[in-house]
């Protein structure tokens, strides 16, 4: 993860936008807190900020307290969660599979365990598997000579070579067609690999990490997925949960992103008045 992800990214996606109606809020903007400053000859009016119905200009709780390089977490689980996360990121090479719903920060937490990892400074590559075309996975992943098919005028690289040295994040590996897995699964074996029309074998030294927001041994057993590939992906498996499952991270992460905006638009740093805070507590966060 870079610096500016590190700065802007966050461990879940907001969900459907509350209204301000839904926040409870009046139909008129709150004033700005303190008196307006009187203007006077040859100095510039001071700015009359106008905040949302439900905003506040109180002083918020630094959500930073309950960040580590951009992931916002008050709850024990994802705490707990971001401590192994660190552990694994000691290892230089150890497989990981991170299962969750969609929006609850699967690819932030494989950047964070990349960024962390003596890896950093190498390659992070990901590929979206649900987009992959079933006939042309083998040159994605291994890339081809020139010839190997009738487009192919000219050598490309892979993404397991673009990868090297580094990570590369298998996004949604559950949507991945059954024929492909297998080759997938060898070069993750073997750690080795030979371009489409090509005879020389390729080494190469990169970390998996796969995502998921399906039930995987449920595909097992409806023979959708390859159980061997299974074993191979979750050397170490991570489990997000949802966010309707750990409360205490909304309002730092509600924090988290209105300070973001707060910035991006050249605003004074802003909070959250009682009543919204409570709706957005109370909010079931569909979809994350």
């Amino acid at each position: 993860m870079s610096k500016g992800q590190r700065d802007h990214g966050a461990a879940i996606l907001a969900g459907p936008a509350l209204g301000a109606g839904e926040l409870g809020a009046q139909p008129s903007a709150a004033e700005p807190l303190g008196e307006r400053e009187p203007r006077t000859a040859g100095r510039e009016p001071r700015e009359e900020r106008q905040f949302l119905p439900g905003v506040t200009p109180l002083r918020p709780e630094p959500y930073h307290r309950y960040a580590v390089d951009g992931i916002v977490a008050a709850s024990p689980a994802m705490q707990e969660i971001i401590g192994l996360v660190q552990k694994i990121a000691e290892s230089d090479a150890t497989t990981v599979l991170i299962q969750g719903e969609s929006g609850t920060g699967k690819e932030v937490l494989a950047r964070a365990l990349h960024q962390w990892s003596a890896r950093r400074h190498a390659p992070f590559v990901a590929v979206s598997c649900t987009a992959l075309q079933e006939t042309l996975v083998a040159s994605e992943f291994f890339g081809h000579e020139r010839g190997a098919f009738t487009d192919a005028k000219a050598p490309k690289r892979g993404l397991f070579e673009l990868a090297n040295g580094g990570t590369l994040l298998l996004d949604e590996i559950g949507d991945m067609p059954l024929r492909a897995q297998a080759k997938l699964l060898r070069a993750i074996e073997m750690k080795a690999f030979t371009r489409v029309g090509g005879v020389r074998e390729i080494r190469v030294d990169i970390r998996i990490i796969a995502t998921t927001n399906r039930n995987l041994a449920r595909l097992v057993v409806n023979g959708t997925f390859r159980e061997d590939l299974y074993y191979r992906l979750k050397v170490i498996p991570l489990s997000l949960p949802p966010l309707r499952d750990r409360p205490e991270d909304i309002l730092p992460l509600a924090r988290h992103f209105l300070t973001q905006y707060a910035r991006s638009a050249g605003k004074a740093t802003l909070g959250f008045a009682p009543r919204a805070e409570r709706r957005l507590t109370e909010y079931p966060w569909p979809g994350n």
